[in-house]
């Protein structure tokens, strides 16, 4: 039976060099994502990180970030973060949109304050739910929203189109909201370092493909579909399948340009 431990660098750096290189080829075994190893970083960078090189491989620690400087971060979130082609959607596609989704456009291209907001925030605080692009909505509220708020449809083109995928289970899993003329906006992770990203709607289903997930669509209605529905349910935290499962130390304030990688 596995115990979950959780070290900070000092804990880290006082074990003994053995247990250390175990510990970090555990989390290689764990599939953790930020123990890369020496040879995978610049030269210029490999001085600060050699102290963690037991295992040949680091931890991106505060103290390696203000060794390194910022650019190892800059890389982190240029290659987490995509590109977003808010900036090359039109200003009449955008008028329309607002009328569904009237927080659809200030949220392309922005980052969450911190890791925790999702896909289901997204799309919910784009049709106008207030707090929803800051809190990690589960599924239980969103599936709420869903059944008070839209309706089925089809139409890809269109705003308010909500794209929901789900597993062999029937428990949704993602989330994405188009904006017409072939444009979705959706959040890739709950991670701090995935901005909300406007990009093709084919593009968008491509890339959240997976097998035993099935695509379904409903349509954001002005009212609510159900008249009787109850409140809305208050946002709580939770799990979300796209999560990432470790995270740098910091990260930055920032908005990306459309078109931006």
């Amino acid at each position: 039976m596995r115990q979950v431990v959780t070290l900070d660098e000092h804990d880290v750096r006082a074990l003994p060099p053995a247990l250390r290189h175990r510990l970090l080829r555990e989390q290689v075994t764990a599939d953790r994502r930020l123990v890369p190893s020496l040879q995978s970083v610049p030269q210029e960078w490999r001085s600060g990180v050699a102290a963690d090189s037991a295992a040949r491989r680091f931890v991106w620690w505060p103290s390696t970030l203000q060794t390194c400087g910022d650019e190892p971060l800059l890389d982190f979130v240029r290659e987490e973060a995509g590109r977003s082609d808010h900036g090359r959607v039109l200003a009449t596609t955008w008028a329309r949109a607002e009328a569904v989704l009237p927080r659809a456009r200030r949220l392309a291209g922005t980052f969450a304050d911190a890791s925790g907001p999702n896909c289901f925030g997204t799309v919910m605080a784009a049709a106008g739910v207030p707090g929803a692009s800051e809190t990690q909505v589960v599924r239980e509220p969103f599936e709420s929203w869903l059944a008070d708020r839209t309706r089925p449809g089809r139409d890809d083109d269109r705003p308010g189109t909500v794209l929901v995928w789900r597993d062999q289970q029937g428990a949704v899993q993602h989330a994405a909201v188009t904006l017409g003329d072939g444009w979705a906006l959706h959040k890739p992770s709950q991670g701090w370092m995935t901005a909300r990203v406007v990009l093709p709607v084919r593009e968008v289903i491509r890339a959240t493909r997976q097998p035993g997930h099935r695509l379904s669509r409903r349509t954001v209605t002005d009212w609510p579909v159900a008249p009787h529905a109850a409140a809305f349910p208050v946002l709580r935290s939770g799990r979300c399948n796209r999560q990432c499962d470790q995270h740098p130390p910091t990260r930055p304030r920032t908005t990306l340009r459309g078109g931006d990688h």
